[in-house]
């Protein structure tokens, strides 16, 4: 994972990075990973403070693990959306 990074700036570089317009002053890229398994699940949206249904086998990328001390991990998904899920669902694959 990046060095400590806040998370609005990781944001932004996974941003640029989905886009192609990597900065030059950026050291580092984000790696991405995806949720094991097919089909759908459940997990919590902090963007909209309710649990909403994401598909398994998508692309991610992790923004902190253990967040808020609830074990879970916060990641950021294609859709901007901020998820809650188990560290356990999601596989690294590095940089496709």
């Amino acid at each position: 994972m990046a060095p400590e990074t806040k998370i609005t700036d990781l944001i932004k570089i996974i941003a640029n990075q989905l886009s192609g317009k990597v900065d030059e002053d950026t050291d580092y890229l984000v790696p991405e990973y995806t949720i094991k398994g097919t089909g759908d699940m459940f997990c919590y949206n902090l963007t909209e403070k309710m649990f909403t249904k994401i598909c398994r086998g998508g692309l991610v990328f992790v923004l902190k693990e253990d967040f808020n001390n609830t074990g879970k991990t916060l990641i950021y998904t294609y859709l901007n959306e901020l998820i809650l899920i188990d560290s356990e669902e999601l596989v690294y694959i590095g940089y496709d």
